[in-house]
């Protein structure tokens, strides 16, 4: 005879981390596109983060990349994005996406001409009532997607 247990809260709590997850790695809400078509770079928005105050309707990201979760942290905000395309795609639609959305570049790395080993970029912006850091990097030079990854760090002004 087998007993069978009641899921703790904990149980729970997994199984919806797993599902949001499994979520975000297929792409959010898959709205990319329908913006793309339209000529401009996706937004968070479009990308299916929920961000405050109408941040995810001005912050560019493009297709290229595939958002995870967004984390809260007081008085921050963050969230991580793994490259699909190659650096070099992904930094002019983002600068592209900087541009569209009134955005004030404090900072910007330019792009490494590489061919090989770990390369990456990096951004400050301000606008909107917030700053945010945003880095990519990948291995294998600039033309690369090969393990891209990256991070947005939002913090008010």
């Amino acid at each position: 005879m087998t007993s069978r247990r009641t899921p703790t809260p904990f149980h729970i709590f997994a199984l919806v981390a797993l599902a949001a997850l499994l979520t975000a790695a297929c792409g959010g809400n898959g709205n990319a596109e329908s913006t793309a078509a339209e000529g401009g770079i996706p937004t968070a928005a479009d990308r299916g983060l929920e961000l405050p105050d109408g941040l995810a309707s001005v912050l560019p990201v493009p297709e290229g990349l595939n958002p995870g979760s967004v984390q809260h942290y007081d008085p921050e905000i963050t969230f991580t994005v793994r490259l699909s395309d190659t650096l070099r795609e992904v930094h002019e639609d983002f600068t592209q996406g900087i541009t569209e959305h009134g955005w004030e570049v404090m900072h910007a790395d330019p792009l490494p001409e590489a061919d090989e080993g770990e390369v990456g970029v990096g951004y400050r912006l301000e606008g909107h009532g917030v700053q945010v850091s945003i880095s990519f990097t990948v291995f294998g030079g600039t033309d690369s997607s090969f393990n891209g990854r990256g991070s947005y760090i939002i913090t008010p002004q």
